[in-house]
């Protein structure tokens, strides 16, 4: 399991010596296991709940989850699909806060160009359990959006 080592009483950080012995780099204190390790298994328990998330987007939407999490230059977003990019974003409060600057990122890191829609899942992890998703996306993917709503309401009037 691994472990996060308090500093010392002095301070300065502390290194291991042998199983379950450390020592003070700068004072030389020996501390003994439990006196200055605490476990840290489950410290990044985001990263698991955010995977979770990008595998139900994904599933949801007939996608895949990029390598990495969109975290290399060829492969952006955390879902991909024909038509989309999305970035997902989940958060245990009840609200979550989205600036400009991130719906840009996403924006920028999406082949507008070629059709597809940028966009931004947000779940909201509820006490109760249960999750909440929604999804923002720009003007013009809306416009789109609602044009072949249009369109296929129109081809089921005329059958």
């Amino acid at each position: 399991m691994p472990v996060y080592l308090k500093p010392c009483e002095c301070g300065k950080r502390v290194t291991k010596r042998r199983y379950g012995e450390y020592e003070c780099t700068s004072c030389g204190n020996f501390y003994y296991g439990k006196e200055i390790e605490v476990a840290i298994a489950h410290r990044n328990t985001n990263r698991g709940r955010s995977d979770k998330h990008e595998n139900k987007t994904a599933s949801l939407l007939k996608g895949r989850v990029t390598v990495g999490s969109g975290s290399f230059d060829f492969d952006k977003a955390d879902v991909v699909l024909p038509e989309a990019r999305i970035e997902c974003k989940t958060t245990k409060k009840a609200s979550k806060s989205v600036s400009l600057h991130l719906l840009h990122k996403i924006r920028k890191e999406t082949d507008v160009s070629r059709g597809k829609m940028p966009i931004l899942g947000l779940q909201f992890e509820l006490s109760n359990g249960h999750n909440e998703r929604y999804y923002v996306i720009d003007e013009k993917s809306l416009l789109m959006l609602i044009e072949a709503l249009r369109e296929q309401n129109e081809k089921h009037k005329d059958n």
